[in-house]
């Protein structure tokens, strides 16, 4: 089998990014959107987002090494939306966990202030 021609390459490689960018602009900036309006990440995986942070961080990576830049940008915007999405999730957690405890932010950051001032 010969290799592919270059305006080969290209179109594939322009279809793919395409069709990867639709998918990190449209469906992750949503879930992104969904979770700060319902204050929750209580129905997602976080071991599913880790996953995908890393696979979209070693495909950028991996990208900038070998200098192709449809896998660089296709793969840049996944890694950073993927991030906060997993950083949603650790925060919406701790804090659901942290209210079933009964402790409120405010609390947590009253502690925190007399912690430091050394007041009661």
């Amino acid at each position: 089998m010969s290799p592919p021609s270059e305006s080969t390459e290209v179109v594939l490689g322009t279809l793919a990014t395409a069709a990867m960018l639709t998918y990190t602009l449209l469906g992750l900036p949503a879930q992104v959107r969904r979770n700060h309006v319902r204050r929750s990440t209580g129905d997602l995986s976080g071991f599913t987002y880790a996953l995908s942070f890393l696979a979209f961080a070693l495909f950028s990576a991996y990208g900038i090494v070998k200098g192709d830049r449809f896998v660089t940008l296709s793969n840049v915007p996944g890694t950073i939306l993927a991030g906060i999405i997993l950083g949603q999730i650790l925060f919406y957690r701790r804090r659901s966990k942290a209210a079933a405890a009964g402790v409120s932010a405010e609390d947590r950051h009253d502690d925190a202030t007399d912690d430091r001032t050394g007041s009661a």
